[in-house]
C-alpha cells in the first residue's frame, strides 16, 4: 500500500518563523491565494490567513489607503504577543506582599 499524502511529519503546535513570514510576503505579491500559500508551506488554511491579517498594516499611496502584508510586521506583532506569554516570576506577582512582610517584621 502506497500512501502518497502521509501525516507523520505533523506542524501542529509550530510557529510560524521570519523565513515562511517572508514566503507568504512574497507569494501574496505574487497573486497566489492563501490557499496555495498553505499548501506550500505545509501548513492550515487559517494559520495562513491569520498570519496575513495580523502582518497587514494600511500604507498610504497615491493620496490612497492600501493593505499590504509585510513580513516584518507580522514578525513584530508575534515578539510583542510572545513577550508577554510564559510564567510570570513569582517576585513580581507577590510583589506588594513581599514589600508589606519586609516593612513589617520586627
Amino acid at each position: 500500500m502506497d500512501y502518497t499524502h502521509y501525516t507523520t511529519d505533523s506542524r501542529k503546535q509550530k510557529h510560524l518563523n521570519i523565513q515562511e513570514r517572508t514566503i507568504i510576503e512574497l507569494r501574496l505579491k505574487d497573486g497566489y491565494t492563501a490557499y496555495k500559500i498553505a499548501k506550500e508551506l505545509q501548513r492550515p488554511i487559517h494559520t495562513i490567513l491569520n498570519e496575513i491579517r495580523r502582518g497587514t498594516v494600511e500604507q498610504i499611496k497615491n493620496k490612497c489607503t492600501v493593505k499590504m502584508y509585510f513580513a516584518d510586521a507580522g514578525q513584530a506583532r508575534y515578539d510583542e504577543r510572545r513577550a508577554n506569554c510564559g510564567r510570570k516570576n513569582l517576585r513580581l506577582v507577590c510583589d506588594k506582599f513581599i514589600t508589606y512582610a519586609c516593612n513589617n517584621t520586627k
